[in-house]
């Protein structure tokens, strides 16, 4: 590839939505959350990485803020090594969503904190989502009344996307990154990279990056050349 002169990329990141969500069979999933903002409740999602448990605790969020309704997302793997005072003054908001529940695991204060704080937002009528790899029950926390709290509410496990499926999403992305993506381009990213949708998400941001810096458009040939395959 012939050396140019290198284009800033000053974009700033998409916001994780609903719109820019490819459903595929996780619409009960999207309903529930949706429908926290007018019935509180208590809602742990789950699934393996990379199948959108972030993108819709964000989407949620993002979802609130546009009601007006004062929302926080924040991932326990960002703040384990942080003081338990992360917990406090949530009762203040309408929906909290946290990620990585398996971060504070065997961290006794970090799951007491938790404990206490979803019994706040219990009694204060704040609706919760907490988001995990793996179901509540097999979470192996050490603190007995966390475990029963969070396997409490509706739980749902969230259904990965067909081939065909993640090649709309992949195409979506592509279009929120300013590229151009060809089916047949996606489907060669599917069969010749990682599957998971964080590896596929951080490959596209590269191509963008390059072709925004080479002023190409994105083929199998460009992919290869930028990807050393």
């Amino acid at each position: 590839m012939k050396q140019h002169q290198l284009t800033l990329d000053l974009r700033l990141p998409e916001p994780r939505t609903f719109d820019n969500f490819v459903v595929g069979g996780n619409a009960e999933i999207v309903h529930h959350l949706k429908s926290l903002l007018d019935q509180p409740g208590f809602i742990y999602l789950w699934g393996e990485p990379g199948l959108g448990c972030t993108h819709l605790l964000q989407a949620a969020c993002h979802y609130a803020d546009q009601k007006s309704q004062p929302s926080l997302y924040f991932s326990l793997q960002q703040f384990q090594h942080c003081a338990t005072e992360m917990f406090d003054g949530l009762e203040q908001l309408s929906l909290v969503c946290i990620d990585e529940i398996s971060s504070i695991i065997g961290i006794s204060a970090l799951e007491e904190a938790m404990f206490h704080c979803f019994n706040r937002l219990q009694a204060n009528g704040v609706s919760l989502v907490v988001g995990g790899a793996c179901a509540p029950t097999a979470l192996g926390l050490t603190l007995p009344d966390l475990r029963s709290r969070l396997a409490s509410g509706l739980t749902f496990q969230i259904k990965p996307l067909s081939d065909d499926q993640k090649i709309v999403a992949l195409q979506q992305h592509a279009d929120q990154q300013g590229i151009q993506l060809p089916e047949s381009v996606a489907n060669f990213l599917l069969n010749h990279c990682s599957r998971d949708f964080k590896s596929l998400y951080d490959i596209l941001e590269r191509l963008s990056s390059a072709s925004l810096s080479f002023h190409r458009k994105v083929s199998i040939h460009f992919v290869k050349q930028v990807l050393g395959l």
